[in-house]
């Protein structure tokens, strides 16, 4: 991790990646965000914060807004996981599609980043995935819930992505229509679900 580590701030920079033992903490930059921390206990990680994804505008003519932050997660002794986070400050379906939508639009560009690394080929990743975050929803977006889950999940339409996260926590997405190389963005990938009563949240990684 430490070659990742020294790599990558040699290449880039002015763009600092964070070096982690034991404990990430991901920070929402916005100054108005509502929920602000993310945190996840890990053995050993780097992080790219979304400040420094954001100075690399190579991919604006596909997103122009990146993910809150990338974290590489080692899991054994050269096996990781790639996982990107997305915080949002409340919980409407359309802002957690758009949370999705984030993490889809950032995982190509930060495997181009990672694989600019020399030592990055000697890793293996165990799987990439994606974890969105928001304040749980009012007691209003609750009842709402409730009806929706009520329905056939064919009759959600455009609340498919968020009505889905949160009842089962978790949507596989399959991205194969993006005709991608799948190394940069894999064909199916996973994204989970939290909702947070408070700022800050400190959750366990998927196994």
């Amino acid at each position: 991790m430490e070659e990742i580590f020294d790599s990558w701030n040699s290449l880039y920079t002015g763009h600092p990646a964070l070096l982690h033992k034991d404990e990430v903490e991901i920070i929402e930059q916005d100054n108005q965000a509502l929920f602000t921390n993310l945190s996840f206990k890990v053995e050993e990680a780097l992080s790219i914060p979304s400040r420094e994804l954001d100075a690399f505008d190579f991919w604006s003519a596909i997103s122009k807004k990146n993910c809150d932050g990338a974290v590489l997660v080692k899991r054994d002794f050269d096996l990781f996981d790639l996982v990107l986070v997305e915080m949002k400050s409340s919980f409407e379906t359309e802002t957690i599609y758009e949370a999705k939508e984030q993490i889809i639009h950032s995982l190509p560009k930060i495997n181009i980043l990672l694989n600019t690394i020399d030592c990055y080929s000697k890793i293996k990743i165990r799987k990439s995935y994606g974890i969105v975050v928001s304040l749980s929803p009012t007691d209003e977006r609750l009842d709402w819930i409730k009806g929706q889950s009520m329905l056939p999940r064919s009759q959600w339409g455009n609340n498919t992505c968020g009505l889905t996260l949160f009842l089962d926590r978790y949507m596989n997405v399959n991205s194969s229509n993006w005709k991608m190389n799948p190394t940069l963005l894999p064909n199916n990938f996973d994204i989970y679900y939290y909702d947070s009563t408070g700022a800050k949240m400190t959750i366990e990684l998927p196994v």
